[in-house]
This record gives C-alpha cells, structure tokens and sequence, in this order.
C-alpha cells in the first residue's frame, strides 16, 4: 500500500473551505524513524554487519546472542544513568539493535 493510504490525515474547516491538514505526530514518527534508519546504515557500515555477521575471533556466539548482550548492555545503561541528555544516544542504540535482532530472527 502506498504512504497516501497508510497516511493519517484529516480535514480541518477554515474559511469555509475543507484543507488537509497532515497528521503532526505522523511528522515526528516518520522523522525520528528516518534519524534511526540513517544511524542503523552507517554504523552498520562502519562495524562490517558485525553484528548480523560477527567474526568471532574471541566470542563464538551467533549473532542473536550477540545483539541480545548488546541489547542487556543498553538497558543496564539506561537503568543505572536513567534517561538523560547523555543517554538520549543509548535509546537511538537500543531502536538499532532491537531492528537488527528483528533481521536476525528472521534470517534463522
């Protein structure tokens, strides 16, 4: 289906005429999606998909074992640091790992 359907809109009566109007919060869920989706592609660029394909010189974990450690690491930092100005990056990271775990499971 394309974004038309999908989009949330609705009218609002001004002047006698009815203008749509786009859905603010549609605004803000498509922008920070795209901010995570540009985060996700670079640092997987920049790791080599190390987290779908680890190399495993050291650990022999699958890879889903790996982003579920990643994933426990992001979520002790939260709880212990809270959700902060200085955290705000980890909430990014654990958007990106828990999309990477989605890939993962259904490659297995």
């Amino acid at each position: 289906m394309s974004d038309t359907i999908h989009s949330m809109k609705y009218t609002e009566t001004w002047s006698g005429l009815d203008q749509p109007k786009v859905n603010i919060r549609e605004q803000q869920i498509r922008g920070v999606m795209a901010e995570i989706t540009s985060l996700l592609l670079s640092k997987n660029a920049a790791y080599g998909d190390s987290a779908l394909t680890p190399s495993n010189i050291f650990s022999k974990q699958p890879s889903i074992e790996g982003i579920k450690l990643r994933l426990d690491d992001k979520l002790t930092r939260i709880k212990n640091k809270g959700i902060t100005d200085q955290t705000e990056d980890t909430i990014s990271d654990l958007i990106g790992y828990l999309v990477l775990l989605k890939v993962a499971l259904k490659e297995q």
